[in-house]
């Protein structure tokens, strides 16, 4: 490190040689899509996710018989209102898919 006469550090220099650019540009830069690669969707039971959107009981027996699911099925959200939508869509009196 290089002082200045009255005791400080030069300016520009913060551990021997190094600038700050210099120590901020080995950083690698943050890539957003590795970001949400390295996240994981949150799977819960499609039992929990009816109580969470407060489905009728009826509703998600209907559900679990026409996707051929068991109560303890795990799943995303994006999967379970994917059924969801699939169950309300169907014809009535159409059984099962």
């Amino acid at each position: 490190m290089r002082f200045n006469e009255d005791g400080t550090i030069k300016e520009g220099e913060i551990f021997g040689e190094l600038e700050p650019e210099g120590c901020l540009a080995e950083l690698p830069e943050y890539d957003e899509r590795s970001a949400k690669q390295d996240e994981k969707p949150v799977q819960v039971t499609v039992d929990d996710y009816a109580k969470a959107f407060g489905v009728p009981a009826w509703k998600q027996a209907a559900l679990l018989r026409y996707m051929g699911w068991l109560p303890d099925r795990v799943a995303t959200e994006e999967e379970y209102k994917n059924a969801l939508e699939a169950l309300d869509g169907r014809r009535l009196g159409g059984g099962r898919r």
